[in-house]
């Protein structure tokens, strides 16, 4: 899966650049603050249909305009994303394949990205959300149906709320809930099972892989708090739901643990997650990691997430890494390299010292200024 080129117009501080990129490995080298993430950005905008950075999408649109156009090659076929300001921190997406209007879930069909972002830190410090995220932006890729579930579920959650809010001031009966109630059933449980399978492939690869990419004897369970959806817990949760107006029960509830073993323990096999770990003297990484053993967790989690997309979709990907050697130390600048083969690479950096030079002279470098 290679993209040739990316256009942007209006699109953050570009006015109107084309980059035409090497169906192997691309550079992006300049100073903080010449646009070099934002390259990524619009690779990844491509792949997603939004953007990892930013919650509202007028944010992606030129200070001084009111449209932003995005036109990318992708094996051949034309990708077209078009942002138009509607006020009110509102934002109208348009997306074309080759000219013809499509979804963002059928634009997902045509690339493939996985982005290694300083801002993957958030995995394990940040709220449920990020890992909730991790899981989310993985499958979507992968799974069309399980992209049209989420959106389901958010709609959903959103409209159960306000029914939640009528009932709390008495205008509203709770049997309203029951339409509402069997579809958040029906959509949490399909995400549930989803997410379950990706945690499982998740620590068969961590208990293969942690230990030589973090050059440790230190192994890593992922355990998965999921919020089950059924009639019984939404009875249980009546009150609560009610008094709060929110949603406590169902998948958008989710999180995950990272948790983190130091110890050199005989392994011992863990019938949930089908996989061997070592045994109860287990941490959670938020609390229990220094700062570099959590960027390490965060590599591996995305390494993981990477081997996945490639095992469904037997093929290559494209891979963002948007400023990861000045995060990494000099034994994990040298491992990541090894993912390389057989996916496209866009990296960027403000020191090309950083870049192994195994890795420089072979790729095609653009100077940002």
């Amino acid at each position: 899966m290679i993209i040739s080129s990316i256009t942007l117009k209006n699109f953050r501080n570009y006015k109107d650049s084309e980059f035409v990129f090497d169906p192997l490995l691309n550079i992006l080298v300049g100073k903080n603050g010449v646009g070099k993430t934002n390259v990524l950005e619009a690779c990844y905008l491509m792949a997603h249909g939004k953007s990892w950075r930013t919650r509202y999408d007028f944010e992606l649109i030129n200070f001084n305009k009111n449209t932003a156009n995005l036109i990318s090659k992708v094996n051949g076929d034309t990708l077209f994303i078009g942002l138009t300001r509607t006020g009110n921190r509102r934002t109208k997406k348009l997306f074309k394949v080759n000219g013809i209007s499509r979804s963002s879930n059928t634009l997902a069909t045509f690339a493939k990205a996985v982005i290694f972002s300083p801002q993957d830190l958030d995995i394990i410090i940040g709220s449920p959300t990020y890992r909730r995220n991790y899981l989310d932006d993985t499958l979507s890729q992968i799974n069309i149906e399980y992209k049209k579930k989420l959106t389901s579920l958010k709609k959903v959650v959103r409209n159960r709320n306000k029914l939640l809010e009528r009932i709390n001031e008495g205008l509203s009966g709770y049997s309203e809930l029951d339409y509402w109630n069997k579809l958040l059933i029906e959509d949490s449980t399909y995400v549930h099972k989803k997410r379950k399978d990706l945690i499982v492939y998740v620590n068969g690869f961590l208990s293969k892989e942690y230990s030589p990419i973090s050059n440790s004897s230190a192994s890593v369970l992922v355990k998965y708090d999921h919020s089950i959806a059924s009639n019984e817990r939404l009875e249980m949760y009546k009150s609560a739901e009610i008094g709060s107006k929110r949603t406590l029960v169902g998948a958008h509830k989710d999180d995950l643990q990272i948790n983190v073993n130091k110890g050199d323990v005989v392994p011992k096999h863990n019938d949930e997650y089908d996989f061997y770990d070592k045994g109860d003297d287990f941490s959670n990484s938020r609390y229990f990691a220094s700062r570099g053993e959590q960027r390490t967790l965060v590599f591996a989690l995305k390494l993981a997430s990477l081997s996945y997309i490639q095992l469904k979709i037997k093929t290559g990907i494209i891979l963002l890494l948007d400023d990861i050697y000045s995060e990494l130390d000099e034994f994990h600048r040298k491992a990541i390299s090894t993912y390389f083969k057989n996916n496209q690479v866009i990296v960027t950096t403000a020191e090309k010292n950083l870049v192994p030079k195994s890795v420089y002279n072979k790729g095609r470098v653009f100077e940002l200024i």
